[in-house]
């Protein structure tokens, strides 16, 4: 763009300079966003107060039983031996294990 300056020079005026701010900008939020994506743990904690939550976790507890069956609940069983497994809340399938 074509510009008159008060001493009657004349002079193009530099446009295009708030460009890099914007690429600046998007390229920190796309790298911020990949940060979170593929490693969330790496994030500090003031960050992620304001991220949404990822998947919540629970503890289950797995025992057999006295005839051989398994029996999972959600508290510990008293007087036996178990094994407390950590499940995604947001899965309704618990993994297979190999004993």
């Amino acid at each position: 763009m074509l510009l008159d300056d008060s001493r009657g020079r004349r002079g193009y005026r530099r446009q295009g300079s708030s460009v890099g701010w914007w690429l600046l900008l998007l390229v920190l939020i796309l790298g911020g966003g990949a940060l979170w994506y593929y490693s969330p743990d790496a994030l500090p904690g003031w960050v992620t107060g304001w991220l949404p939550g990822g998947p919540e976790t629970t503890t289950l507890y797995k025992w057999q039983g006295e005839n051989g069956s398994w029996h999972i609940t959600d508290t510990p069983p008293e007087g036996v031996a178990y094994e407390a497994v950590e499940v995604r809340k947001d899965i309704n399938v618990m993994p297979v294990q190999d004993d």
